[in-house]
């Protein structure tokens, strides 16, 4: 393979939340360069300290008496997590961390409040998040998009704020991804390889 470093990339990333089972944009040329539908999808705004896409798998052995090595192994589980840090403290967002709640709009819209999930509530606000960021292009200086796409997933972090002087808050939440069916991938991506 020869040294490329159109293929070298620091990118940040747009993100996207909508409920699970939103339709998503299409995967052609147009739907990767078209902003999600509004009325699905919601941007979450601005972000402070990154996004993290973490895709782990575990392996076991399979062993035998007469050998010290493992004869070979046997993927017996994943995990697919993406953890965001929210820095537009809007209580939309609160909603995407905490798994629901609802946002209520009083005095003529000059009041917003944040009413958090009943308690005896137990029901799972399933989501699916789009990360839209920079791909490799092979050609330095051109830029074209990659789009991220994951579904069925779950808040698996509460809120923690911090009030100091030097402490930017941020609505950090992690979301752990959760088998859909054969047919639907749990998380996938696509390039613009015009």
């Amino acid at each position: 393979m020869s040294h490329t470093p159109g293929n070298l990339l620091i990118p940040q990333a747009e993100i996207y939340i909508a409920n699970f089972g939103a339709v998503e944009p299409a995967e052609t040329l147009a739907g990767l360069n078209s902003t999600p539908a509004p009325s699905a999808w919601t941007h979450v705004g601005l972000t402070n300290g990154g996004s993290t896409v973490s895709l782990t798998q575990e392996l076991t052995d399979l062993t035998a008496d007469q050998i010290r090595l493992a004869a070979g192994g046997v993927p017996t589980s994943e995990e697919v997590t993406v953890q965001i840090n929210m820095a537009e403290l809007v209580a939309t967002n609160l909603t995407f961390a905490l798994n629901g709640g609802t946002t209520q709009s009083l005095d003529s819209g000059n009041v917003d409040k944040y009413v958090p999930q009943l308690q005896t509530d137990f029901t799972a606000n399933y989501k699916a998040l789009i990360l839209d960021s920079r791909a490799p292009t092979g050609v330095e200086g051109v830029t074209k998009r990659r789009r991220y796409v994951f579904r069925k997933g779950l808040s698996n972090d509460g809120v923690e704020l911090s009030f100091g002087k030097e402490d930017q808050q941020v609505y950090t939440a992690t979301f752990k991804f959760f088998y859909v069916s054969n047919a639907v991938d749990v998380w996938n991506f696509y390039d613009d390889a015009s």
